[in-house]
């Protein structure tokens, strides 16, 4: 799951480039290529999101078959999931 954050960084940064692009000139292919990477972005959200209801599913489903580290990973990957899947908000 960590992993996904250096690509939603890269989208990111690419977007904020993006938007100061807009700002000085109004170009239709800087504007598609915002219009590509948020429907990336958002794609990569859809994946992300049945992660989020397996480790939910782990953690109350079979919490007595998982050693304690076991289940703090679990919990950490859910979490993860959940900031993966909010931090479009940083992107809007």
């Amino acid at each position: 799951m960590d992993g996904y954050f250096p690509v939603l960084d890269r989208y990111g940064e690419q977007l904020d480039e993006l938007e100061e692009l807009m700002a000085t000139r109004h170009a239709r292919h800087t504007i598609a290529r915002v219009h590509r990477l948020r429907s990336e972005f958002y794609m990569l959200r859809k994946a992300v999101w049945p992660h989020r209801e397996m480790f939910n599913s782990l953690i109350h489903d079979f919490e007595n078959r998982f050693s304690d580290d076991t289940r703090l990973h679990l919990r950490n990957c859910y979490d993860h999931t959940i900031q993966i899947y909010r931090y479009h908000g940083s992107l809007s």
